[in-house]
């Protein structure tokens, strides 16, 4: 029998229009082409290798980068 943790494949993250890939193993991502200013949104999904297969979307969760 496997524990959760073992089917976790990777995490998707998105601002609503692009979509990135972030293996299991990690625990931060840093999103590019971001401009001072700029106020974005992002959401997460767990994605599994078991016969669940993907996560719900997290809630948004929004930033302003600083100027």
């Amino acid at each position: 029998m496997h524990s959760d943790a073992e089917w976790l494949h990777n995490y998707a993250v998105s601002d609503g229009s692009t979509s990135e890939f972030v293996p299991a193993s990690t625990n931060t991502y840093v999103w590019r082409d971001i401009s001072p200013g700029e106020h974005k949104c992002f959401q997460v999904q767990v994605q599994t290798e078991s016969e669940y297969g993907a996560s719900d979307w997290s809630a948004p969760e929004c930033i302003t980068v600083p100027k």
